[in-house]
């Protein structure tokens, strides 16, 4: 992947890129704190976030950040047409499955989804995003690194009390996070001045900020397989 992106960058097709190995994405669990029932606004307290972080007590970082897990899975088709419809849509029943595939045997369906895809942990996660706020939007990219685990899991039980959080993964090799959260445009600054106050406070070592007006996800390339 990197060579593919340094030739784009050698015939000026990329200008400049950032790659990061990943472990799996988590969603923090959605906190409506932040949320004013009674004007129906969502108002952040960004001082609120820096407190927490300073006077935050212990948390352990999710085991899923901790480590990545290598393992060899063996698919057959039918477990890739199931998983090519759970792309799609991650509640679809096992009943739709086979009405979808035309399988006659409910029992061949099921086998596949609870013995090769759910019991061998070939999915991992997925992932409930909704828009909390209105338009216009931008989503927000942040890389921060910090000194160990104990400071990520703080950084994180701390922006998920006030900010809806898309996903958090942090990179393989390093103290650093990489966090995907929406945000309205008006509060592109109040993000700008909590990261800034952290890093100069020394919470945060070093941090980059990216922002998109929209993000697109790709199914998985099933065909390469």
């Amino acid at each position: 992947v990197i060579e593919l992106l340094e030739k784009l960058k050698f015939v000026k097709k990329v200008e400049e890129y950032d790659f990061y190995t990943i472990t799996s994405h988590i969603q923090p669990p959605i906190s409506f704190k932040s949320y004013d029932e009674e004007e129906k606004l969502w108002k952040i307290n960004w001082e609120s976030i820096i407190n927490n972080v300073n006077a935050g007590s212990f948390t352990d970082l999710d085991e899923r950040l901790k480590t990545i897990k290598k393992t060899k899975q063996w698919l057959d088709e039918v477990d890739i047409e199931i998983l090519k419809l759970l792309d799609t849509n991650a509640f679809m029943e096992l009943i739709e499955i086979q009405r979808k595939l035309n399988e006659p045997k409910f029992q061949k369906i099921y086998y596949h989804y609870t013995q090769h895809i759910s019991k061998k942990n070939m999915i991992l996660s997925f992932r409930i995003k909704f828009i909390p706020y209105e338009e216009p939007i931008n989503y927000a990219i942040i890389y921060a690194t910090f000194s160990g685990s104990y400071d990520m899991a703080k950084f994180i039980e701390a922006l998920t009390s006030q900010l809806y959080v898309y996903s958090v993964s942090r990179v393989i090799g390093e103290p650093s996070l990489l966090i995907e959260l929406p945000i309205h445009i008006t509060m592109k600054a109040g993000l700008d001045n909590l990261l800034e106050k952290l890093k100069n406070q020394k919470f945060i070592r070093t941090y980059k900020t990216f922002y998109a007006n929209q993000i697109t996800e790709k199914s998985i390339p099933y065909h390469l397989y």
